[in-house]
């Protein structure tokens, strides 16, 4: 098995709508090599969008960098399509989760925040998010170690009797196309 890393975020208390991380960022080279030859990186704050194909950086990031572009490609937002500059970098997340070689994107992203970590990096891994006691616990580790199936650990646990466990009762059927009487 290849060796994972992985980190763990908690909230203070409640829900996040927004998953935000710090991350640090290169210019991409070979992690192979002998790491006094590794060019600086730099922290930025970064959002998980799983809506996003392909992650963003920032003209921040480019300039902070001094990064040049790699090619362009077409960007589809909600309502609009452009061309953008394409930049070759090594993103590391926290606990020293590293990922090379990541072709991001520039583009705009909300104020403060100068990353957006998208699909491409994000199914490099395992990536989990819970709210048990309305307390969002975001987790990652990469490369991916398991698969999370909540149906099988419903099933199994049903199978097994476990005593506490609180099953799901799915909301009765809609009927849809026919009115219903009033049994009232």
């Amino acid at each position: 098995m290849q060796k994972s890393s992985s980190f763990t975020v908690r909230a203070n208390g409640g829900t996040l709508r927004v998953l935000q991380t710090a991350c640090r960022v290169a210019e991409a080279f070979d992690p192979n090599t002998a790491p006094q030859s590794y060019p600086q990186f730099h922290e930025f704050q970064a959002i998980w969008d799983t809506g996003a194909t392909n992650s963003v950086i920032t003209q921040r990031v480019v300039d902070t960098l001094h990064l040049q572009p790699i090619g362009m490609t077409r960007v589809q937002s909600f309502d609009s399509a452009k061309m953008s500059e394409t930049h070759l970098v090594n993103v590391g997340l926290l606990n020293q989760v590293a990922i090379p070689n990541i072709k991001a994107t520039k583009g705009s992203i909300t104020d403060g925040i100068d990353v957006l970590i998208g699909m491409d990096i994000i199914t490099i891994g395992d990536f989990a998010i819970t709210n048990r006691g309305g307390v969002t616990v975001f987790s990652f580790c990469a490369p991916s170690q398991r698969c999370l199936d909540f149906v099988q650990e419903h099933n199994d646990a049903l199978k097994q009797n476990r005593p506490g466990f609180r099953g799901f009762t799915p909301p009765p059927p809609f009927h849809v196309g026919r009115k219903r009487k009033n049994r009232g």
